[in-house]
């Protein structure tokens, strides 16, 4: 009967081998998905020229300023 407990000892230490190889696959899987992502943010570039527009807008209180001189 002594036996019997000393193999089953030996058996269960190869049991958790097994898990290890199931992570290798997982990473394979996490690099593909980041080179999708990198595509989108160049699109997203041409959209800040748009920005200098603006600026535009400014020169509409230029005139105000001058308003208030007049009453001086």
């Amino acid at each position: 009967r002594s036996f019997v407990q000393s193999s089953l000892a030996s058996v269960q230490p190869t049991t958790p081998v097994q898990p290890t190889t199931s992570v290798q696959p997982a990473a394979s899987v996490q690099p593909t998905a980041p080179i999708q992502s990198a595509v989108p943010v160049q699109p997203a570039a041409p959209v800040q020229p748009t920005a200098p527009v603006q600026p535009a807008a400014p020169s509409d209180l230029t005139p105000s300023p001058i308003h208030g001189s007049t009453p001086e």
